[in-house]
């Protein structure tokens, strides 16, 4: 009885020894404060450093475009693909705690590798007008756009251009499109900082100058262009006739006498002074 306990206990401890560690896939804590304790310093968060310098890079130049160019900002909170949030932190509050005020905005929380574990949660001011179904329309659309690449960075990629393009939506949605709730130029936030400056945008310079100079050049254009063509067509069409100009007489008379210098090459190989030799008797002997 006493061996069988024996060996009983020595194959729970191999057991113990030869198990498999148990990984942490819990948000390590001390990043808990950069994701859930305050509003993002930038559009991108990514603490644990889980995208290369030039991935990082092209993300935040996207977010900050995107900002400059929307009524709604777009912040990017990024987790591995096996990390899951503590359940004490309640993320469906995130919008009401740190962006009730100031400019509308929709938080993406990516976990990177599996887009579609992506939770989308909006400002109180867009989650009043929005339905939940369309915002669930346009999480699967930008998530498929995701899935149709393989390299993880790409995905995230896509799935940005995508829901930037549905946000554009959101705007008319909610009424933000070119009304008192977003910032126009040289106007303040709603959180005090400058509003979208268009006169910074190439594409806002390019639609000013074709408002303000497109019809005026446009009729110009097309005068030229009328001109050209009716000149071609007339040179096309032109009959130039020359005068005739009849030769002065000679001496008097109404005509020459018939007769005048002749050159005669009789080789092609032999310079003309080598090829002399007695002249033509033209009068025949007069």
């Amino acid at each position: 009885m006493r061996g069988a306990l024996l060996v009983s206990i020595a194959l729970g401890w191999l057991a113990a020894q030869t198990a498999p560690a148990q990984v942490d896939l819990m948000v390590p804590d001390q990043h808990l404060e950069t994701y859930f304790g305050r509003k993002p310093d930038t559009f991108l968060a990514d603490p644990q450093r889980l995208l290369s310098n030039s991935d990082r890079r092209q993300r935040e130049e996207f977010l900050a475009y995107h900002s400059e160019d929307s009524e709604i900002d777009f912040y990017l909170l990024l987790f591995d693909k096996e990390q899951t949030i503590p359940p004490d932190v309640r993320v469906e509050e995130l919008g009401e705690r740190f962006f009730g005020e100031g400019r509308p905005s929709l938080i993406a929380l990516y976990f990177l590798g599996q887009p579609d574990r992506v939770k989308l949660i909006l400002s109180p001011r867009i989650a009043e007008v929005l339905q939940p179904a369309e915002l669930e329309r346009l999480r699967r659309q930008a998530v498929q756009a995701a899935e149709a690449k393989t390299v993880a960075a790409e995905q995230l990629e896509e799935f940005c251009i995508q829901l930037a393009i549905g946000i554009f939506w959101i705007e008319q949605e909610a009424g933000l499109e070119g009304g008192p709730s977003g910032a126009g130029p040289g106007e303040k936030r709603g959180d005090g900082t400058p509003g979208r400056q268009p006169e910074n945008s190439l594409m806002a310079l390019l639609d000013q100058w074709v408002t303000d100079w497109g019809v005026p050049i446009g009729v110009v254009a097309g005068g030229i262009l009328a001109a050209s063509l009716a000149t071609f067509v007339l040179r096309r069409r032109a009959r130039y006739r020359f005068p005739e100009r009849l030769p002065p007489p000679r001496l008097g008379g109404k005509c020459g006498a018939g007769v005048g210098a002749v050159i005669d090459f009789r080789s092609s190989t032999q310079s003309p002074s080598r090829q002399k030799g007695d002249p033509n008797d033209s009068l025949g002997g007069l």
